[in-house]
């Protein structure tokens, strides 16, 4: 009976040590590792998050983690792929398009992205941001950040200052860089293009502020 005892108490800490541990698997493998900007949840911002994805050819992957806001959608568009829930293919280069339309005029785009461990790393200089404000397509191209994490992975960062465009709707486009890549997870933050009006505003009003106490001083 106590031996008994003994084996349950072994067991059980046996038990809780093989949880424990599958919880801080499951904790890495679901951190994307990447950086919020300073204006994420604000006013006039909008976040999009992907971790898992359903579809892996021709139709949207939407965001889906909690804090999203934004109904932005990622799509691959190469044949031979298919979900892990990561998108992934070992017969072809898969080639993504992120699409998105905001209810306001763009000021920012803030786009990060992440290829699975031990899988290629996306073709960094395919990444681009399309739009047409009715000039015809236009592509932009910008720096890119790029931080390592402990499960192996390369997260990376793009961001853009759209503000002068006039925009509220475009597409960002990004490709492997070979065979056998994973996408593990994808970010997206947009902010609004201040409003050259409100400066104005404020400005008349302080001037008016401005007047109305010198001349009860006079």
């Amino acid at each position: 009976m106590i031996w008994n005892l003994k084996y349950m108490k072994i067991k059980s800490v046996s038990v809780l040590v093989v949880l424990a541990t599958l919880s801080n698997f499951a904790a890495q493998a679901d951190s994307s590792y990447f950086v919020a900007p300073s204006f994420r949840g604000l006013v006039g911002t909008e976040y999009s998050g992907w971790e898992n994805f359903t579809n892996a050819l021709n139709a949207p992957n939407y965001p889906h983690l909690p804090g999203s806001t934004g109904d932005a959608f990622i799509t691959q568009t190469t044949p031979g792929a298919f979900v892990t829930p990561n998108i992934y293919s070992f017969s072809s280069t898969n080639t993504f398009v992120l699409t998105d339309a905001t209810p306001f005029t763009l000021g920012a785009v803030n786009f990060q992205v992440r290829n699975g461990a031990g899988t290629v790393p996306f073709d960094y200089s395919s990444v681009r941001l399309e739009y047409d404000n009715g000039s015809g397509l236009q592509s932009l191209f910008t720096t890119r950040t790029e931080w390592n994490n402990t499960s192996g992975g390369i997260a990376s960062q793009w961001r853009w200052d759209v503000s002068s465009l006039a925009i509220n709707n475009y597409k960002i486009y990004f490709n492997a860089s070979d065979l056998s890549l994973s996408l593990d997870a994808a970010a997206l933050d947009t902010q609004v293009v201040p409003e050259p009006a409100t400066g104005a505003l404020l400005g008349f009003g302080l001037m008016l502020f401005g007047e109305r106490v010198w001349r009860r001083r006079a």
